[in-house]
């Protein structure tokens, strides 16, 4: 029996979960750890299966023997090795008020294709009746976070750890990272950005947003048009004194961004692959369209352009940045109440990008609302 049959024999024994996600340390005897040659085996099959020729090609003749070190001792550690010790003292002061730690980097893994996912998160504690050195919040998110994972799950996990270690009356975790499963390969969505907001305890979205949360747990997913998907747009602020009153155009991007108190069935807030509708929404109004403003005087010469066929036009009460992230989160709500999405998911906000110096956004009235960006 290899290694690591072995070890999963031991934890079938013992009734323990090994999903990609768990910490099976305990589990582990002395040497086991060292399961690194096998793992290389079966790497080296993967590539051998790939038809690279390891034997002559110089820049993979070790690649199985780095790719197990990697995964056994640095980004999926955090499944073998023990937590990490915290040493909590009394809050002798009776400290009561909020403190952020962060950024702290997230460096981990998506379950799904085994390619990074990174970004940043930030931790906030009300204080209980025990109190520990910020540095070690940033040994167990680092713990939590090496060994693969969907964002949703590692942000909840981390909550409970910390809750479980320190029991503090209040209690935030909220990660903000890219993923590249959809940034290199898939969708290729190279702005997109998912934030997962956690709140437990007394008063603590309040003190954070200023809004009345109190304990849930709300989850928020982004998604992303870019720039490089072409939704090149003509308008003009007709009331405007600057330049901006003639005809100018943009590749907008627009970012949507989502929330839910619960995760569907396959724990997403929303599922991107569903989208398209929303996304055929975006170009049937602003792909190479010249878009006009419902009052704008020159109204009748935009039609006589259309008729000339030089245009295609799209008449809306009012444009600009600002006014397109309305409308479109306008829109883009009655698409998820229309596909039974809603209430459960809603829409916090529509952003709207010129290009990287200029954009608008539009917030709903959800609880997401009255958040700031950190």
């Amino acid at each position: 029996m290899s290694s690591t049959q072995a070890i999963r024999e031991r934890l079938r024994e013992a009734g323990a979960s090994f999903a990609a996600n768990d910490n099976i340390a305990e589990y582990l005897l002395p040497g086991d750890i060292d399961v690194i040659q096998e793992v290389e085996q079966h790497v080296q099959a993967v590539l051998e299966a790939l038809v690279i020729d390891t034997s002559r090609d110089h820049n993979t003749k070790a690649t199985a023997k780095r790719v197990a070190r990697m995964y056994v001792r640095e980004v999926f550690a955090g499944r073998f090795e023990p937590a990490p010790e915290i040493t909590g003292f009394p809050n002798a002061s009776g400290l009561n008020e909020l403190y952020t730690l962060g950024p702290i980097a997230v460096r981990s893994t998506c379950s799904h294709h085994l390619v990074p996912m990174t970004g940043r998160m930030w931790v906030g504690v009300m204080p209980g009746e025990k109190v520990i050195g910020i540095s070690k919040l940033v040994r167990v998110a680092n713990w939590i976070m090496s060994r693969p994972h969907i964002q949703e799950e590692a942000a909840v996990m981390l909550a409970d750890e910390l809750e479980r270690r320190i029991q503090p009356k209040g209690l935030a975790v909220i990660v903000r990272a890219q993923h590249q499963c959809m940034i290199w390969r898939g969708v290729r969505g190279t702005d997109t950005i998912m934030i997962t907001n956690i709140m437990r305890g007394q008063d603590i979205a309040q003190r954070i947003y200023g809004t009345d949360q109190g304990s849930t747990v709300t989850y928020l997913s982004t998604k992303t048009y870019g720039h490089e998907i072409g939704l090149s747009t003509t308008f003009r602020q007709w009331r405007a004194l600057s330049h901006c009153r003639l005809l100018h155009g943009y590749s907008l991007s627009f970012r949507f961004e989502f929330e839910a108190d619960t995760l569907d069935d396959k724990n997403w807030v929303v599922d991107f692959g569903g989208l398209k509708e929303l996304k055929a929404i975006l170009e049937h109004t602003f792909d190479h369209k010249t878009v006009v403003a419902a009052d704008d005087p020159e109204l009748e010469w935009f039609h006589e352009a259309a008729r000339r066929g030089v245009a295609d036009i799209v008449v809306l009460p009012a444009v600009g940045c600002e006014k397109f992230a309305e409308h479109v989160y306008g829109i883009a709500s009655k698409w998820l109440l229309t596909e039974r999405l809603a209430p459960r998911c809603r829409l916090a906000s529509v952003e709207v990008k010129e290009h990287g110096a200029n954009s608008a956004i539009y917030r709903g009235t959800s609880r997401a609302a009255g958040q700031r960006d950190l």
